[in-house]
């Protein structure tokens, strides 16, 4: 499946949910494909993330976060076409 991530929220909120620093020239971003932010898978979900063989590594020893206030993933259809 493919998936894109969305993040509408101010380098303000940001900076005080995860307690960092992000340019405040950031801007709303609504169309970010998962290559954009490197060869690296980063669609994990937290409930299965420590099960897949793809993170297990990376979860253990270089953590990261990838805001992101919104996902759109499409499914395949019968007929062939995506939704």
């Amino acid at each position: 499946m493919c998936g894109r991530h969305t993040l509408s929220a101010t380098p303000v909120r940001i900076n005080a949910q995860f307690s960092v620093t992000v340019d405040p020239k950031q801007k709303s971003r609504y169309n970010i494909a998962p290559g954009s932010s490197g060869p690296r898978p980063i669609n994990a979900c937290s409930e299965t993330v420590a099960s897949k063989p793809v993170f297990k590594g990376a979860l253990s020893r270089r953590r990261c976060i990838l805001p992101a206030d919104g996902i759109c993933e499409w499914q395949k259809l019968a007929q062939g076409k995506q939704s």
